[in-house]
């Protein structure tokens, strides 16, 4: 069967066998990228990478299993504790990209003959910018989580606003 031919959900063999000795890892076990890239004939840090992000994606979607990178190394099937602590770094990150934005979106040198649409991209984008910016911050995070305390679960997207908001 070609690759044309081949139904757009079909797993090609090197993904199904990463998939299938991921699983196989235990909790707080680690996978070196080395076994990996044994097992499919192909370096998974390099021409391989997108393989191995599917299997991965595969496994944390239908089996809630999530591995973390170990740098250089391989893989690490994370604790819960681990995926829970994991949000403060995506936090972090997600502050740094929004900064990252609206500093790109700033070096709009003619703004004044931008066409009416795209100033209204160019705005909304920075007003988007800087409330992911906003609610990222420290300050506010601690604020999310003492609601998120004293409720005993995550907060409601409105409540949490309003959280920021006192």
């Amino acid at each position: 069967m070609s690759k044309k031919d081949r139904a757009m959900f079909e797993l090609s063999t090197d993904t199904r066998a990463l998939v299938d000795r991921l699983r196989s890892v235990e909790v707080d076990e680690a996978v070196s990228y080395s076994t990996l890239s044994e097992l499919i004939g192909q370096d998974v840090t390099k021409k391989a990478r997108g393989l191995l992000e599917s299997a991965r994606r595969i496994l944390q979607r239908d089996e809630r299993m999530v591995f973390d990178v170990q740098r250089r190394v391989g893989l690490v099937r994370m604790t819960d504790s681990g995926i829970a602590r994991s949000g403060s770094r995506d936090i972090e990150h997600v502050g740094r990209t929004a900064r990252k934005m609206a500093r790109r979106l700033s070096c709009v040198a003619a703004y004044d003959i931008l066409s009416a649409e795209d100033k209204v991209r160019h705005n909304a984008g920075l007003t988007v910018a800087a409330v992911v910016d906003y609610v990222t911050k420290p300050r506010q995070v601690r604020a999310i989580e003492a609601g998120v305390k004293m409720l005993g679960m995550g907060l409601p997207t409105m409540k949490a606003l309003d959280v920021l908001k006192a």
